[in-house]
């Protein structure tokens, strides 16, 4: 049987386009980046469906336009019945693993909190959850991924 390729998806927040040596900045320096760029597929004509990272993030993992797969702003929670491209992967025998800031629920709250959506000010003011662990509680496979290792939070309040 043939062995499975590595797939890698790196999803940065706030990144331009031309902030890597490998898309051809001169001052930046990512070796390691344009290592993978040089000996993978690189995408370089992507379209935003939705410039905040949330609804961002849903899209890439299901293929599906906000007002189709429900995230259309932060707050609101990734449907876990919809399919994704991990839970295809991970169907064909691939580990998943996330990591780094890949929420689908607010807050990370699948252990948590069991609410549709928490679009209010004051929920992205106060995170109740953050001083929480993860670790067992947090239920798997994620969304399809069989290995999470999440950052929580936003800005410089973050942890993990």
């Amino acid at each position: 049987m043939k062995e499975k390729m590595n797939v890698i998806f790196i999803i940065t927040d706030a990144q331009r386009a031309d902030h890597l040596g490998c898309a051809g900045n001169p001052y930046v320096k990512t070796p390691n980046i344009d290592n993978l760029a040089r000996e993978g597929v690189r995408f370089s004509n992507y379209y935003c469906t939705n410039p905040i990272c949330m609804p961002n993030r849903a899209t890439l993992l299901t293929g599906l336009y906000p007002n189709v797969h429900g995230v259309r702003s932060n707050g609101m929670n990734l449907n876990e019945n919809l399919p994704t491209i991990t839970k295809v992967l991970q169907k064909r025998g691939w580990h998943t693993t996330a990591i780094g800031k890949m929420h689908h629920q607010f807050w990370l709250g699948p252990y948590r909190h069991r609410t549709k959506s928490s679009e209010s000010l004051i929920s992205w003011a106060v995170d109740k959850g953050k001083n929480d662990p993860v670790g067992t509680n947090f239920p798997l496979p994620y969304y399809g991924y069989d290995e999470v290792e999440l950052i929580s939070g936003n800005g410089t309040v973050c942890a993990g």
